[in-house]
């Protein structure tokens, strides 16, 4: 088990982010509440892949849920301003493309970390379940 990050939250993250980006061309959503909903459904299906999972401990899981609600909900935030404010307020574009933007970088960043999160954790939890 030498993977750094789980394939399976790797490539629902990154799913789940064009789904994202794709919606905020049809739906008029503010950025932050479509992210919002959407990471809700994204931790149901992750909570539904941890419980197949009979060798990931609930308190490892627990932490990797702690770990990855205040990532997404609050450091995404202070990220998001600093990014627009420094970089995306150089160029002529339309606050739609800056979202969409925002919503690809961080939503494909923030599946890497929490991919790699969760793998970590789960390689814990079967050491510490072998002791």
């Amino acid at each position: 088990m030498n993977k750094k990050f789980d394939i399976f939250l790797l490539i629902l993250g990154i799913i789940f982010a064009l789904i994202t980006a794709l919606l905020q061309l049809f739906v008029n959503i503010h950025l932050f509440n479509l992210k919002k909903y959407l990471y809700f459904s994204f931790y149901f299906i992750v909570f539904i892949y941890w419980l197949k999972d009979q060798n990931f401990k609930l308190k490892y899981f627990f932490i990797y849920s702690i770990i990855s609600f205040y990532f997404n909900f609050s450091l995404t935030t202070s990220f998001v301003i600093v990014f627009t404010r420094t970089f995306l307020d150089f160029f002529n574009i339309s606050s739609l493309t800056k979202n969409i933007l925002i919503t690809l970088l961080i939503g494909i960043f923030s599946t890497f970390i929490t991919s790699f999160i969760y793998q970590f954790l789960k390689i814990k939890s079967l050491n510490s379940h072998e002791s």
